[in-house]
């Protein structure tokens, strides 16, 4: 199947959570298409963590590992910063060890997962559109 656009991906959020007053806060006010960005931003910069001027989408295993490394004792590591830089590591991580771009819908049920309230969130993401990387993905960055 066709992977959605951001546009696409986001109209159906909405759609489907019309009900939901916190959904509808976080699209209607643009902060997950916002936070989207930015973590594709981070993946083309450079690490606010691991400051050795290579940008993350050319980062190998050890530039991955030195930064997890730093990552789990970082004093900010449950603010947006911080998991939007960790999605973006993520990216790369998955990119260089499975052969394959982190979609956009896994980015945003990422995204979505942490910037709802305390407690939790549910989320529905299709067949095929990568349930077991996005799991992963929750793991890493509540490992940190």
């Amino acid at each position: 199947s066709k992977e959605k656009d951001l546009s696409s991906l986001l109209k159906e959020i909405a759609i489907l959570n019309e009900a939901d007053p916190e959904t509808v806060d976080l699209l209607a006010g643009g902060k997950l298409e916002d936070s989207y960005l930015r973590v594709v931003g981070i993946y083309g910069g450079n690490s606010r963590i691991l400051q050795n001027g290579v940008v993350i989408s050319a980062w190998k295993e050890s530039e991955i590992k030195s930064w997890a490394t730093i990552a789990k004792s970082h004093p900010e590591n449950n603010g947006l910063e911080f998991i939007e830089e960790t999605i973006a590591v993520i990216k790369q991580a998955n990119k260089l060890f499975c052969g394959h771009d982190l979609r956009i819908v896994q980015i945003i049920s990422l995204l979505s997962f942490f910037m709802g309230k305390e407690g939790g969130r549910l989320l529905q993401i299709s067949t095929g559109e990568g349930k077991s990387t996005t799991s992963a993905g929750l793991a890493i960055i509540k490992a940190l």
